[in-house]
């Protein structure tokens, strides 16, 4: 197949989201995300639309990050679990990446970061690997649920015996309630927290435009644990996560899970995902196994565009995480509000 790569701007090209539809794409891929990122942080949208006469077939989203801590750079796509690229049948994925290499080089980006592609150089370029939980929404809620480990099911009765309640609450004041909360959460692992304008932008261009749910668990007027999901075509991503340490023995969080997963199943979804996981969090992944998901690894892979390229640059954060859990959390925003836009 003979194609052509263009650079687009999904904000600018019409009927993006339904092309990306037709792609299989996910909520990394939409023209909201892009906007989320583009307006958080500065980024440049850089998405290669693989051209098959006049028709859009395929796409590589990117992101160009130019920052003087961590280099000009491109990444497919930063602050997204994984973002595959859309290839067509047929295609010449090695001329396609060939093609975005060259511009790469003409921008002066020092490398390229895809998250999730199948590169074809193989496993010299794995920069990292991550596992992803996923249960298979197609099933009878009833049957679903059948495939929770007991534990999972003993905790979602006792967070009920408890008198958790849980709500959707799609308003602004909730994004602020669960950057609150994220937070503290980041105090306690040691690791600053995003900036509060880039989850107002998730409200902006996700959740008011019906891509996305904010799951708040209560006990009475509590707000005592939240989960922000996000869905486009048949796929929904449980994106993020943060609670009120104080009443974890409540099981708030197992009850959240259940109703969310609840909400989605028996519909038009298919797939339900927790996200990705860091191989080396083994509690995070038995977690995520005991809603009976199916697991399957992406990796991320770095193609340095030049002979000396700034790598390493999380360790920024997992280097320095008992400094962080130690300072005041002012301080620890202040962090976050300033890095966040250096790492993608």
């Amino acid at each position: 197949m003979n194609h052509e790569v263009k650079i687009l701007h999904p904000a600018k090209t019409e009927n993006w989201d339904n092309i990306i539809h037709e792609l299989g794409g996910s909520i990394f891929h939409t023209a909201n995300w892009c906007e989320v990122l583009s307006q958080s942080y500065n980024y440049k949208a850089r998405y290669f639309g693989i051209f098959d006469h006049d028709q859009i077939v395929g796409v590589v989203p990117v992101m160009e990050i130019d920052s003087f801590i961590t280099g000009k750079r491109g990444v497919s796509l930063p602050f997204s679990d994984y973002c595959f690229a859309l290839f067509p049948d047929r295609v010449d994925v090695q001329a396609v990446l060939s093609d975005i290499a060259d511009f790469g080089k003409k921008s002066g980006w020092k490398s390229i970061e895809f998250r999730g592609l199948n590169y074809p150089g193989g496993n010299e370029f794995v920069s990292d690997s991550y596992y992803v939980h996923q249960i298979d929404l197609k099933k009878p809620f009833e049957e679903v649920v059948k495939t929770f480990r007991r534990q999972n099911r003993m905790n979602i009765k006792k967070a009920v015996k408890n008198n958790i309640r849980i709500k959707i609450e799609n308003t602004r004041e909730a994004i602020t309630k669960f950057y609150q909360l994220n937070c503290k959460n980041k105090k306690k692992n040691g690791v600053p927290p995003a900036p509060l304008h880039f989850y107002q932008k998730i409200y902006e261009y996700v959740i008011s435009e019906g891509l996305g749910n904010i799951f708040v668990a209560k006990l009475a007027d509590k707000t005592i644990s939240m989960g922000m999901a996000f869905q486009f075509g048949d796929q929904v991503l449980l994106k993020y996560m943060a609670q009120d340490y104080q009443y974890h023995q409540y099981r708030p969080n197992n009850l959240l899970i259940h109703d969310a997963i609840k909400h989605y199943a028996g519909s038009t979804w298919k797939t339900f995902c927790f996200g990705r996981t860091g191989m080396d969090n083994e509690g995070l992944c038995q977690f995520k196994k005991g809603w009976g998901t199916n697991v399957d690894v992406i990796n991320y892979y770095n193609i340095s565009l030049e002979k000396k390229t700034k790598t390493g640059y999380m360790g920024i954060y997992k280097n320095n995480k008992k400094y962080f859990s130690k300072m005041p959390l002012w301080m620890l925003k202040m962090v976050g509000n300033i890095m966040y836009k250096h790492i993608g």
